[in-house]
């Protein structure tokens, strides 16, 4: 059974600043106890593509564009994914993310997890 842990792009309104680059710690300690028994590969997708900061209607997207970060997930090809959520403004991209998983293979288990569902569960399900 093979693990992928994604830390989404950053994507912000304008009005809030340009989004930053910060350790995805929870997913770091998700890998640390996973990788004992399970292959483990962490897609840091704000990180990967932190150089490419773009402005599309009045938001900044940061990090690797979805096209690619699709990519990496098809040559992964992994059986789970978790993906982090730590603050509700990384809901939209994280929710992108677990849709481009179903579109690439509607079986495989996709888990949301950070602050925002533990906050926010039913809204976070209703997706």
């Amino acid at each position: 059974m093979k693990i992928c842990l994604i830390n989404p792009p950053q994507i912000l309104y304008q009005r809030l600043g340009r989004p930053f680059v910060f350790q995805p710690l929870g997913l770091l300690y998700v890998a640390a106890v996973l990788e004992k028994d399970y292959p483990v590969e962490i897609v840091d997708a704000t990180l990967e593509g932190w150089r490419e900061l773009r402005e599309i209607d009045g938001k900044y997207y940061l990090g690797l564009p979805f096209e690619k970060l699709k990519q990496r997930i098809e040559n992964i090809k992994p059986d789970i994914v978790g993906i982090s959520v730590p603050f509700s403004v990384n809901e939209f991209s994280a929710l992108k993310v677990a849709s481009i998983v179903k579109e690439i293979d509607k079986n495989i288990i996709t888990i949301l997890g950070g602050h925002h569902p533990s906050v926010r569960p039913i809204e976070t399900l209703s997706f």
